[in-house]
């Protein structure tokens, strides 16, 4: 008997282990996934400024010309 508890015992600590490796590795998982968010946010926040500061350097292109144009006629 004393044997089985001994058995049950080892396999409930061996259980316990496992699990805290395994959220350990969820955590380390999480914390990936968060950062590649995170760098992606950023990307796409500076495409879209780059995309903003695009248009209004066309913007101010295209009405420099219009107004060139204009003075022409």
């Amino acid at each position: 008997m004393l044997q089985k508890d001994l058995m049950f015992v080892f396999r409930i600590e061996k259980d316990v282990f496992n699990l805290r490796n395994r959220v350990r590795l969820l955590e380390l998982e999480h914390k990936r996934a968060i950062k590649k968010i995170t760098e992606a946010s950023e990307r796409a926040q500076n495409m879209a400024d780059l995309k903003a500061k695009n248009d209004q350097k066309y913007m101010e292109v295209f009405t420099h010309i219009i107004t060139n144009i204009t003075h022409m006629l």
